[in-house]
């Protein structure tokens, strides 16, 4: 590292201490509350997420699009890359180091069992009451393991759609005429923090009123930057075929690393209160 680069880091890592207890500070006091909380597939758009054309050009239609997630955590301190904005005048897109030194806050609120979403439903799916403090939740974290890894709040059937999986979806996809019938799932390592996607800014009081913490899924910005040409050979066939003639999106794939990512990325949820 320059030595330019050194004093930025040591000028981020002496005003983030300093600025520690305010970041993590809030008026709540410690006050009870308890609140219900959901999760809910959607297209960024607010539309249904079964079709859309993706950042490659491709028209995707989903006919199956499902994960487990859980737990969530919602916090009161200020999701780390908007205050790093602030204080540095700089555009943080991805983890630096000085963020290690951020205190989430207050725990405001959690689920702490697994559920299934599908996707494609829409219809926000109950995850539970969550006992907690009052607030404001500037930013929360989702955790997506293999299900049987975590206590279930879903039933077994649920579950067993999911194959072992963290994630499935299969579909079609169309670009210049190509059309590919694609199937695949995903789950990510089980390395560091992989499976968990922190510091997920929000900006939802938590004060008692009547309705619910929703947890928004943007399907078509988990698959974003999915190009489904790099699962077919250059004549068109399935470099590797399920048995019903799908190409599968292989874990060698451009398509597979690229929905890993768009996973992984906080750009895919949101929070929402709704009454």
């Amino acid at each position: 590292m320059n030595s330019g680069h050194s004093l930025v880091y040591i000028a981020m890592l002496v005003l983030l201490s300093a600025l520690a207890p305010m970041a993590c500070s809030d008026g709540t006091a410690g006050e009870f509350l308890s609140f219900e909380t959901a999760v809910a597939g959607t297209a960024e758009s607010g539309a249904a997420a079964e079709s859309f054309t993706n950042g490659k050009g491709w028209r995707i239609t989903l006919s199956a699009a499902a994960l487990a997630v859980g737990p969530i955590y919602y916090y009161s301190s200020e999701a780390q890359s908007g205050l790093l904005d602030r204080l540095l005048g700089v555009k943080t897109a991805y983890a630096c180091p000085a963020h290690a030194q951020f205190d989430k806050g207050t725990v405001l609120g959690e689920v702490r069992s697994q559920y299934v979403i599908d996707l494609l439903d829409g219809t926000p799916v109950s995850t539970g009451i969550s006992d907690g403090e009052k607030g404001l939740c500037r930013m929360f974290e989702l955790h997506f393991h293999p299900p049987g890894e975590i206590p279930a709040g879903s039933d077994d059937a649920a579950l067993e759609t999911l194959g072992g999986h963290s994630f499935v979806i299969a579909g079609v996809a169309e670009k210049n005429g190509v059309s590919i019938r694609f199937s695949g799932h995903l789950t990510i390592p089980d390395e560091g923090t992989m499976r968990i996607v922190e510091s997920i800014p929000a900006d939802v009081e938590l004060d008692g009123r009547p309705g619910r913490a929703v947890t928004l899924i943007y399907t078509d910005r988990q698959l974003a930057n999915v190009d489904f040409g790099s699962i077919v050979n250059d004549d068109g066939t399935c470099i590797e075929e399920t048995g019903d003639g799908a190409c599968v999106i292989d874990s060698d794939s451009q398509a597979y690393l690229a929905w890993l990512f768009g996973v992984r990325s906080r750009q895919s949820y949101a929070l929402e209160w709704r009454e």
